[in-house]
């Protein structure tokens, strides 16, 4: 059975027509250059966690495999600077005007992708995005991204094709993270390097909610989607496959053997004390873990052997 793109489920047009307005709500000038410089800040330290675990110092000169890089490829311009980089999306990504691209859009991954990817595009923030990354870097131009519209799963790609294989926020949304997790090992040389960074379910903010996403951060409660008493006021804005950490855990350290994980804490300032006034004052979230509920990204390092 092929894997779902990210995107799918079926959700009514208004809401469809809300989660664009709320996106393109976010593409201000302002939040564009913030957004781009929180980008690269993130990108810059997982660069220092990956050397740090073992990948090449410095990270130059190699041929890597971006998985799930969506249709605003920050990660993809950022590497692509100085390395051979491909990505596979089951989402198709159109660049510049190309119709043709859009059609294959809509019958592919529906609607609502089709339509935020077209707001978005046509009100020109992912323009200045770029232009935002491109001036922060002090590169004059990014090379055309190279996606390909493959499967995570199951890519077709050779063996041992990449030196390394990297993913940002994107295995949350794999109805097989396994399956995905060991297409990856199969495509890394021996001693190539995994990087997998993930935004899991039991993150402040896990639930993607689009008000979130879009900088309404005080109209959405502390761990709204897993409290009982306001899980129905959010809803998600993609398919989420709600893994929880230990299950995380397992997945990796079975299918990469000597893998290490870090769980980065959260950057929201006075979380630690938020959570402890709704375990008393509520009664809520007694049955997670400090380390699942305060934890950022989940983030998995791993060298295959030679």
């Amino acid at each position: 059975m092929a894997m779902r793109a990210y995107t799918s489920g079926k959700r009514p047009l208004g809401q469809m027509l809300r989660e664009s307005l709320s996106m393109v709500s976010s593409g201000s000038k302002k939040r564009t250059t913030d957004g781009a410089r929180e980008s690269l800040e993130r990108l810059r330290q997982a660069d220092a966690d990956m050397i740090r675990n073992g990948a090449p110092d410095p990270l130059e000169g190699l041929r890597m495999l971006d998985v799930g890089p969506g249709q605003l490829p920050r990660q993809q311009w950022y590497y692509a600077v100085h390395n051979d980089v491909m990505g596979i999306d089951l989402d198709i990504a159109p660049f510049g005007f190309d119709p043709g691209a859009y059609l294959l859009m809509l019958r592919t991954n529906g609607p609502l992708r089709t339509l935020k990817t077209m707001v978005r595009k046509g009100l020109g923030v992912d323009r200045r995005f770029a232009r935002a990354m491109r001036r922060e870097m002090g590169v004059s131009r990014f090379e055309t991204p190279v996606i390909e519209h493959r499967d995570a799963t199951d890519s077709g790609l050779p063996d041992a094709s990449f030196d390394v294989v990297y993913s940002f926020d994107s295995f949350e949304h794999f109805d097989e993270p396994r399956a995905a997790v060991r297409e990856a090992v199969r495509l890394l040389r021996p001693g190539g390097f995994l990087y997998i960074s993930l935004h899991h379910i039991s993150a402040e903010d896990g639930f993607h909610d689009i008000r979130i996403i879009s900088g309404e951060r005080d109209a959405v409660p502390y761990w709204a989607h897993l409290r009982p008493s306001t899980r129905d006021g959010v809803s998600a804005s993609s398919y989420l496959n709600a893994i929880s950490t230990d299950a995380w855990r397992t997945i990796f350290g079975e299918e990469t053997p000597g893998c290490v994980i870090e769980q980065p804490p959260s950057p929201t300032p006075g979380l630690e004390a938020e959570l402890a006034r709704i375990r008393a004052e509520h009664g809520e979230l007694l049955d997670f873990t400090d380390e699942e509920l305060l934890g950022y990204r989940f983030n998995a390092f791993w060298k295959k052997p030679v």
